[in-house]
């Protein structure tokens, strides 16, 4: 028996389909834009992921959001664990799933809790849970890093005088930029 060469792996690779190629999550994204149909067994199982994120979100707790999920769709709590592990990554960012995911499930929550306090005409509370719901997204922070004034210009000593001895004892050397760079 011989062994492939990489190239003849790669050849390989490009014949496939590029549904084949792809993980599962690459699958779900490339069927929410409607690029790909999934199996049976894959669209079940996206499903599940919902059913996941759902319970998550609304019960804001992984140990909660695994005990329900094993109640509701008969399978062991290992199981469930991996299934919201999955639905965190696949609903939150892909590089930073579990902060993303559980920082959007916290936001979900408040939200609910807003919702709810408006129908209930609480509206203080509604708008603390609206505020705690925009913190998370991080709404209430500058978009960009600013430098402080004080590193841009430090403190200097100005003296303001007509006298030529004290101009002469402060005077500094100009320095043309020119000549410095040639």
């Amino acid at each position: 028996m011989s062994k492939k060469s990489f190239a003849q792996k790669a050849k390989e690779l490009l014949r496939m389909h590029p549904a084949e190629r792809m993980d599962k999550f690459d699958k779900i994204k490339a069927y929410w834009l409607g690029e790909i149909q999934l199996t049976d067994d894959e669209l079940e199982q996206l499903r599940k992921y919902k059913i996941a994120f759902g319970i998550y979100v609304n019960d804001n707790s992984r140990h909660t959001a695994i005990t329900t999920m094993a109640n509701e769709l008969a399978i062991s709590e290992s199981q469930c664990y991996a299934i919201l592990r999955d639905a965190i990554k696949l609903y939150g960012d892909a590089l930073k799933f579990d902060k993303l995911g559980e920082r959007m499930a916290s936001r979900e929550h408040y939200l609910r809790i807003a919702k709810l306090a408006e129908e209930q005409k609480e509206y203080e509370v509604a708008v603390k849970a609206r505020v705690h719901a925009d913190k998370l997204l991080s709404l209430f922070e500058p978009d960009e890093q600013k430098i402080p004034v004080s590193v841009l210009f430090p403190a200097t000593t100005i003296i303001f005088s007509s006298e030529e001895e004290v101009l002469k004892e402060n005077q500094t050397e100009d320095i043309d930029f020119e000549l410095e760079n040639e």
